[in-house]
């Protein structure tokens, strides 16, 4: 309460039409009360899957719009009774003018220790437990059965909780003697231009995620994505059309979709192409800031 007393006495003094809340309902508690103390509309934006209480069900009503990230963010709401007096999912966005490359590939595959010519796969996001990386590392000792020449990279820096993940994933790694074709790459502040060296970005999230941006960047950048079918992220992908999605924590059916499509460089193509296109139709950054301006529009509006 006395969080949303001195938010409401901001908003008296502003007079907003419309006030934004971005980080779901859990943690906007008080601005929510607050907007209900004021009188004036309220956009709660949940964009993860979130534990609720009686709390949240109880103020939820009074939020005017509750936006959701996806379906399954929206399903999950549902589920556990949180429910605005309206309820739009609006995917999330990118901005491709703020995501580029400025090197060529085969530049940043020679600071990567990758040849040229060596087809590569690769995990991008922090090194910890539940982005399952560890997946990916027991899918390349089946890859590089099938197709010798394959080059694999686990890219992100360590998260906090990941430091024994992190020495784990290098003993993996040394058992299955992948020390050649498999690299740790730590935090990089590269991440498009590495992404367009990979002829496959690979999802290995063993724990449902609402989005997955990572799956976005690497489609826009016209890859060909393989994915954890869980959370939103089947909302991402038109499974064999703009991607290929796996069971959660399942190396060989990954390991199945990784050697299709590095023994096929026609179908990574393709798939990409495809990817690019789709993504660029569906979560480009115009869609979104339309969809927004909408919410807003009706609001301000009366509506």
């Amino acid at each position: 309460m006395p969080g949303a007393a001195r938010l409401a006495s901001v908003i008296r003094r502003e007079k907003p039409n419309v006030v934004h809340l971005g980080n779901g309902v859990r943690a906007n508690f008080d601005g929510v009360l607050a907007c209900w103390l004021t009188g004036t509309r309220c956009v709660c934006h949940v964009k993860g899957f979130e534990k609720y209480s009686a709390r949240e069900r109880w103020v939820a009503p009074h939020i005017d719009t509750l936006v959701c990230m996806t379906k399954a963010v929206e399903e999950h709401c549902a589920r556990n009774g949180v429910r605005g007096r309206r309820t739009q999912v609006v995917y999330d966005a990118l901005d491709e003018a703020a995501f580029v490359t400025r090197r060529d590939p085969a530049t940043v595959r020679a600071d990567l220790g990758i040849a040229n010519g060596a087809p590569c796969v690769g995990v991008i996001g922090n090194v910890q437990e539940w982005k399952g990386q560890a997946v990916l590392v027991a899918a390349m000792a089946r890859v590089v059965a099938a197709v010798p020449q394959a080059r694999g990279l686990i890219v992100g820096g360590v998260h906090r909780a990941g430091a024994a993940y992190h020495e784990q994933l290098t003993a993996r790694i040394r058992e299955l003697h992948l020390d050649r074709c498999l690299s740790i790459t730590g935090f990089r502040n590269d991440i498009a231009e590495v992404m367009n060296a990979l002829d496959i970005v690979v999802h290995t999230s063993v724990r449902p995620e609402a989005f997955g941006r990572v799956i976005l960047e690497g489609m826009v950048l016209g890859k060909a994505v393989v994915a954890t079918a869980a959370g939103g992220v089947p909302e991402l992908i038109d499974d064999g059309e703009t991607g290929f999605l796996v069971p959660p924590g399942d190396e060989a059916r990954l390991a199945e979709r990784l050697i299709l499509l590095l023994q096929d460089p026609a179908l990574r193509q393709r798939v990409g192409r495809r990817a690019q296109a789709w993504a660029r139709e569906h979560f480009g950054l115009r869609r979104h800031v339309a969809a927004m301006s909408a919410i807003y529009e009706e609001l301000t509006n009366g509506h």
